[in-house]
């Protein structure tokens, strides 16, 4: 039957077995393997939000306190990856990058993702008409999408621990 132990900061999945030589309470290491524990965050703003609210609960077990993140491997996609960089960026202290998520996700507002204003609206209108009209003829394009998600960089940038 396998057995768990956890030898430093890793944990590993011990196989042991009895032979017919070795006696009772003596048990012979057959395999040992590591154990490496992933995360995957999906996409969508509304369950990066969500993720937020399960990785604040994870770092609060008070058997991760002042440990680093129990993920070796973190990916994820969209707001899965927002949420997977800013935890892996900081997994020296999980505890603390989980709240710092959660906290995030809650002090969010639209306008800290994109502009909607007018002049904003504008300003993407006519470069994406620029686009549309000579694009083909510069041979590249300036837009990059609708609305102008600077807002949403700079976000990232101050949450990100190397500014």
């Amino acid at each position: 039957m396998p057995q768990t132990c956890a030898i430093g900061e890793s944990l590993f999945l011990l196989r042991v077995s009895a032979s017919p030589n070795v006696r009772v309470g003596q048990l012979l290491i057959v395999a040992c393997t590591l154990l490496v524990l992933g995360l995957v965050l999906t996409a969508g703003g509304a369950r990066g939000a969500y993720q937020a609210g399960v990785l604040r609960r994870i770092a609060e077990i008070p058997s991760l306190r002042d440990h680093p993140s129990p993920f070796a491997v973190v990916a994820g996609a969209s707001a899965g990856a927002i949420n997977g960089a800013a935890l892996a960026a900081r997994s020296s202290d999980f505890r603390d990058a989980g709240i710092d998520i959660a906290r995030i996700w809650s002090e969010l507002r639209v306008e800290k993702v994109f502009r909607s204003d007018v002049p904003s609206l504008l300003s993407t209108g006519v470069a994406l008409a620029r686009d549309f009209v000579l694009g083909g003829l510069v041979g590249h394009t300036v837009t990059t999408g609708f609305f102008d998600t600077s807002p949403l960089e700079e976000m990232l940038r101050c949450v990100s621990p190397h500014r």
